[in-house]
């Protein structure tokens, strides 16, 4: 193997070469999935956020069980992990027709 460090050798010891480059074609794979996921975990939140910045209390759980489909306690979770992380401090203004002025 050429350029590869000593861990690298430890961990594809024994395998074909067929399977280490498949192995190593999956974990390139897997890595850009998660970090695309995360990405789209915390865009939910802020489209969540936004949403919840629009309806009112009596509004905020019917929205998300018929609309959104998100279980209350799920949308709590995305919802406040970005507040913890500063993430929702910008407010999406409402536009004139009651939708978004810009996409959150």
């Amino acid at each position: 193997m050429e350029g590869s460090t000593t861990a690298e050798a430890d961990l594809y010891r024994g395998l074909a070469d067929v399977d280490r480059q498949w192995l190593r074609s999956l974990a390139t794979d897997l890595r850009a999935k998660l970090r695309r996921t995360a990405l789209e975990v915390v865009a939910s939140g802020k489209l969540l956020a936004a949403a919840r910045r629009r309806l009112s209390r009596d509004q905020w759980r019917p929205w998300l069980e018929a609309e959104a489909q998100v279980p209350v306690r799920s949308a709590a979770r995305l919802t406040g992990r970005l507040a913890a992380r500063g993430c929702c401090s910008h407010r999406v203004p409402r536009s004139p027709g009651g939708g978004t002025a810009a996409a959150a």
